[in-house]
C-alpha cells in the first residue's frame, strides 16, 4: 500500500524557502537535462520518489543505497563500498571538519554494507507506516539518515552545472582527498585540463614543502660564527 504525499500549501514563503534550499537548480535540471550527471539526476530523482512513497521500509531502504550509487559511482566503476563514501563525504561535507567528513563516510559505508542485510529482510522494522506520509522524524534512523543524504547529494550536484559525468565529481573528490584546495564550484573547463590543474598544484605545493626543508636544513647546518 503507497503512503499519500502530505498536502502542500504554496505561498511566496514557500517558494522563496525553496529556493533557498536548491530547488531552482533541480527544477532546472528536471526541465531541461544537458548532460549525462543531469540526465542521472532525473533517474534518481524517480528513485527518490519511489523510495519515499513505498509502504515496504526494506524497499524504501535498498531504492535510497542505489539512488545514492547511481549519483556518485559510474556504471562500470568498481571498489563501490570503499569510493562511495569517500565521495559523498567529500559532496556533502566539504566545508566540514576532517573528523565530520571522517564520520558522514563511517555512517554511509555502514548504511551501504548492510544493504544485503535489508535485502534478505533481516535487522529491519517491518512495522507498517501508516498510508499518511510520516514526517522524517518519525522514520527508522537508517532511512531517515539515508533519505537526507540522497537529498543534499541531488541538491549539491543541481547546484554546479559545471560537472558533466560522475567521473568528473570523482577527479575532484580525489583532488581534495590529496589535500588541493578547489572548491565544489570551482569551473571545471574539461576533464583532461581539470586532472591538469590538479597536478600542477600538487606539483606546486610539495615544491614549497620541499624549499622550506632545505631553508631549515640550511640554517640548521651551516657554520656560524661566534
Amino acid at each position: 500500500m503507497r503512503r499519500k504525499p502530505p498536502s502542500l500549501f504554496i505561498n511566496q514563503e514557500v517558494i522563496d524557502a525553496y529556493a533557498k534550499n536548491g530547488f531552482d537548480y533541480v527544477s532546472n535540471v528536471l526541465t531541461k537535462p544537458s548532460n549525462e550527471l543531469q540526465r542521472v539526476i532525473c533517474q534518481s530523482l524517480r528513485l527518490f520518489w519511489t523510495a519515499s512513497i513505498s509502504a515496504d521500509i526494506a524497499i524504501s531502504y535498498l531504492t535510497y543505497v542505489a539512488m545514492l550509487e547511481m549519483l556518485v559511482m559510474a556504471p562500470d566503476e568498481r571498489s563501490i563500498a570503499r569510493q562511495m563514501p569517500l565521495r559523498i563525504c567529500w559532496i556533502v561535507g566539504e566545508n566540514a571538519t576532517s573528523k565530520n567528513r571522517g564520520e558522514i563516510a563511517t555512517r554511509v559505508k555502514k548504511l551501504y554494507s548492510n544493504r544485503s542485510i535489508v535485502a534478505h529482510g533481516r535487522a529491519v522494522d517491518q512495522e507498517q507506516f501508516s498510508p499518511d506520509l510520516p514526517p522524517l522524524g518519525e522514520l527508522t534512523p537508517d532511512l531517515r539518515d539515508l533519505r537526507l543524504l540522497a537529498f543534499e547529494l541531488v541538491r549539491k550536484l543541481a547546484k554546479c552545472s559545471n560537472y558533466r559525468t560522475q567521473k568528473e565529481v570523482a577527479d575532484w573528490v580525489k583532488a581534495r582527498d590529496r589535500g588541493a584546495s578547489i572548491s565544489f564550484d570551482s569551473h571545471l573547463p574539461s576533464c583532461s585540463s581539470f586532472r591538469g590543474n590538479i597536478a600542477r598544484r600538487l606539483k606546486t605545493s610539495v615544491q614549497n614543502r620541499v624549499r622550506k626543508v632545505r631553508r631549515v636544513l640550511h640554517f640548521a647546518f651551516s657554520p656560524r660564527r661566534v
